[in-house]
């Protein structure tokens, strides 16, 4: 028998898999990282920046070529603060007036089911991976991939 001829009653050595996948001009995955989003605007080092990183977050979600957002690490910042100060929570960060225009842009590419966003924790929003901590995370930006583990590690 030569190679991809089939006798009858024979079952073929081999195939082809067939895959039928939607046709989609989204190709970029983006990444971001270091926003340290912080509860306190007095120490929040992004202050300045955040109309303009709410602003990219939404020319982002309306693109029709970005099939992923990816945050590499510190996305909330619970421990830029003075030292004789205890960390901010998770909450007072989300909660901030200030990051109020930032939270709301991602929740809406969260929101977007043609960009798949993952949040890949970092040493500023280590503690990410305590169960309250998560599911405050996962209950504000539905649909988020939250990578972070005890203690605290991304991956």
């Amino acid at each position: 028998m030569s190679a991809g001829v089939v006798h009858a009653n024979a079952a073929p050595l081999w195939s082809s898999p067939t895959v039928l996948l939607p046709p989609t001009d989204r190709t970029k995955i983006v990444f971001i990282s270091d926003i340290h989003l912080n509860a306190d605007a007095g120490v929040s080092w992004i202050l300045n920046h955040l109309p303009d990183l709410a602003d990219f977050l939404m020319e982002l979600n309306a693109r029709t070529d970005v099939s992923e957002l990816v945050i590499i690490g510190d996305l909330l910042d619970d421990w830029v603060r003075p030292y004789e100060e205890a960390p901010e929570s998770f909450e007072q960060i989300i909660t901030a007036p200030h990051n109020a225009e930032v939270i709301g842009a991602l929740q809406a590419i969260c929101q977007n089911p043609s960009i798949q966003v993952t949040y890949l924790t970092g040493n500023h929003d280590l503690l990410s991976f305590e169960a309250d901590n998560k599911a405050l995370i996962a209950s504000t930006f539905p649909n988020m991939t939250i990578i972070s583990e005890s203690p605290g590690l991304g991956s």
